[in-house]
């Protein structure tokens, strides 16, 4: 058994290393949608950096300049995994003590991501200032990222839209734009960007919202509205107990146990319809078999509808080959979904890989115990030929030997 596709595409891995991710990172993500920047909130293409789409780096440079020099971090709040918002000051000129001028910069990532640039001024008179956002894609998979692999493509550059940026390589790529028309620099290389030459009046402010739309199959991804979570007031209802409790540290878990959780919840592109759980984040936000089902398993009391989302979605990827390439066979349930350019490569035409001893075991299990705690409706009830099929992959591939255990 392998533990990944990476292990086919050892070859390239440059004996440097994976680039590191530290502490000083900071993550926003929206299901499988993920941004990682530094604390300044720019995006370096030597880091392991980057706003990812459905498995690939459509943004791997993303750098604020004001006056040609970087700002500097003084604070980044949080009030959801899905928003941040990084707080700047302007370095001050040579020869002054200090400068007036600080940029707050909200970010809000969805399908795709939007950042609301303000530079505050707090002088008693107008600043003339030139805000410059560096930006390219190298449109990389998210394991040539994740392991310091990535290799130059040749991708196109273009201006369809006077102020926007379009990237694309193939099928997949990125556009940028704003509601303030920037400029693009003149006979300036990739990294490409915008920039706006602009007078911040006294103690007053002006402000830019860029937004990057990611290209999937030649088409822009929309940007579905905020899906309410199980937190939020008005949410959708959960089937199963309520906890109630006087120790208000048990509370406070509880409730970041649930928020955490909705984090995780992702969408299929084959089920849009459906809410499945990831592995993590930020590099494996995705549907694996193993993870998903362990998690599914704690949350069915509180959350039976998503358990049953995520086993469907499981049963829909279920094996019905024999394919050594991505080691599916018939009855076999996935270790892991992905939806890279390289994804192909490792998990054959499905982007599915399934090579992992204990999914398909978990999946039986997980079904018996949704009946266990009273469920057997129809949407069960379908799950019945899926379980059937993964037995007869337990007996015929897992347990060659006949010994009674799964041993791949």
């Amino acid at each position: 058994m392998t533990d990944g596709p990476t292990a086919a595409a050892g070859a390239f891995v440059d004996v440097s290393g994976p680039p590191a991710y530290g502490a000083d990172q900071v993550t926003v993500l929206r299901g499988s949608t993920f941004c990682i920047s530094d604390r300044h909130g720019d995006i370096r293409a030597r880091h392991s950096e980057g706003m990812f789409v459905r498995d690939t780096r459509i943004l791997s440079e993303w750098e604020l300049r004001v006056d040609g020099r970087r700002t500097d971090a003084l604070e980044v709040f949080r009030e959801a995994a899905t928003d941040a918002v990084f707080v700047g000051r302007v370095l001050p000129e040579t020869g002054r003590a200090d400068s007036a001028l600080t940029v707050v910069r909200s970010r809000a990532v969805r399908e795709g991501m939007s950042e609301r640039i303000t530079v505050h001024n707090y002088a008693g008179c107008p600043a003339r200032v030139e805000v410059a956002l560096r930006a390219d894609a190298d449109l990389a998979d998210l394991f040539e990222v994740k392991e310091g692999r990535v290799q130059a493509r040749a991708v196109r550059r273009s201006a369809p839209v006077a102020g926007t940026l379009e990237v694309m390589r193939g099928t997949r790529g990125v556009i940028i734009s704003a509601d303030v028309p920037g400029e693009q620099p003149a006979g300036e290389g990739p990294p490409q960007g915008l920039r706006w030459r602009v007078t911040v009046p006294a103690r007053g402010q002006w402000s830019v919202t860029v937004r990057v739309t990611a290209v999937v199959d030649g088409l822009p991804v929309p940007v579905p509205p905020r899906e309410p979570t199980a937190s939020d007031a008005g949410g959708r209802q959960h089937v199963g107990p309520f906890v109630r409790t006087p120790d208000a540290g048990l509370a406070r878990t509880l409730r970041r146990s649930v928020e955490d959780l909705d984090t995780l919840r992702i969408h299929d592109p084959s089920a849009p319809g459906r809410a499945v759980v990831a592995a993590g984040a930020p590099w494996y936000m995705a549907l694996f078999g193993r993870d998903s089902l362990l998690t599914s398993w704690m949350v069915l009391p509180l959350d039976p509808a998503l358990v049953l989302d995520t086993l469907h979605t499981l049963a829909d990827y279920q094996g019905r080959l024999t394919d050594p390439v991505s080691e599916e066979q018939p009855g076999r349930i996935p270790h892991e979904v992905r939806y890279g350019p390289a994804a192909p490569l490792g998990f054959g035409e499905r982007n599915a890989y399934y090579g992992t001893a204990d999914a398909t075991s978990l999946f039986v299990a997980l079904v018996g115990e949704l009946r266990r705690w009273g469920h057997d409706g129809p949407r069960v009830r379908a799950l019945l030929p899926a379980v059937d099929r993964a037995l007869e992959w337990v007996q015929r591939y897992g347990d060659t030997d006949g010994d009674g255990f799964v041993e791949q």
